[in-house]
Order: structure tokens, then C-alpha cells, then sequence
């Protein structure tokens, strides 16, 4: 359980399933969704008990790290590496999968696909050079007016 997450401004959390490969002793990590918990950490796993093993959707790697634990046996406040390394006794995947399979009414709600666009880089780089011509600008007239008003009283 990954806890401290959000859905449209609902408390919940994230449910990870360690999901063996045949064939080899390592998992792999499949998130399943987010269901909401009034406290985002506390929620009943026996009502979201999929039997299914196998999943769609896209792979993300591990971000390496101290484990950050949450209060309980199963639980993190965020997804690394070692955290991983700590819950389970048996290999698990450095890559882990965001299941995007269909939804209803006993799945996790599936969480939305990553923006693949440039995002607001090119506004913000405009916004701070504004702020910078602003500040260049003001400080000039701030000299020129502190210039003519020193020769003025002279």
C-alpha cells in the first residue's frame, strides 16, 4: 500500500501487487489503482482482492532511495528501490507496472496515463525573463530618477 495519495481531491491510496513471473524467482510490482481511505493509508485489501495475474499498462523504473515507511506492516509513503527491497524476501523487478487494464466496480480506479507533452516550460521561461526585464528596467529608472533628483538640489 502506498499511502498519502490523492483522487480528485479524495483521500486514498495506491495498491501495489507483487506479481511472480513463471518461470523465475522475481516479481514484478504492478500498481493497480488508487482506492480512497478516509486517513490516505488505512484501507480493507480483502475487498480489492484481484485473482487475475496478468496486467496492461506502462513500465516506469524504480527511483533508487531511502525507504520512507508508513505506520503499518505493508505500507509505504513512497515507492524506492530499497523500500521494495525491505517488504519482500524474494527479487523484485527494478521496473515496476502502472496497470491501465479496464475498470469497475471491484477494481482500483486506474490511474491516468503521463503527459507526454513539453508542459509549461516555454511560459515559464517567458514569465522569469519578464520578471527579470521588469526588475532591470525599474532599477534603471530608480538610478535616473535618484540622479535628478540629487543634481536638482544641488
Amino acid at each position: 500500500v502506498l499511502t498519502g495519495r490523492s483522487h480528485n481531491g479524495s483521500p486514498g491510496v495506491y495498491l501495489v501487487t507483487p506479481v511472480r513471473r513463471a518461470g523465475t524467482d522475481t516479481a514484478v510490482l504492478v500498481i493497480r489503482g488508487w482506492v480512497y481511505a478516509p486517513d490516505a493509508a488505512s484501507v480493507d485489501l480483502a475487498r480489492w482482492h484481484e485473482t487475475r495475474t496478468d496486467f496492461h499498462g506502462y513500465a516506469l523504473s524504480l527511483p533508487p532511495g531511502a525507504p520512507v515507511r508508513a505506520s503499518g506492516e505493508r505500507k509505504l509513503r513512497t515507492l524506492t528501490a530499497d523500500g521494495v527491497r525491505a517488504l519482500f524476501s524474494y527479487p523484485v523487478a527494478p521496473l515496476y507496472l502502472v496497470s491501465q487494464d479496464s475498470v469497475s466496480t471491484s477494481t482500483p480506479a486506474r490511474l491516468a496515463m503521463p503527459s507526454l507533452d513539453n508542459g509549461p516550460h516555454l511560459s515559464y521561461a517567458i514569465q522569469w525573463f519578464s520578471f527579470a526585464a521588469i526588475a532591470i528596467v525599474g532599477a534603471g529608472i530608480v538610478v535616473v530618477r535618484s540622479r535628478n533628483a540629487g543634481s536638482t538640489a544641488a
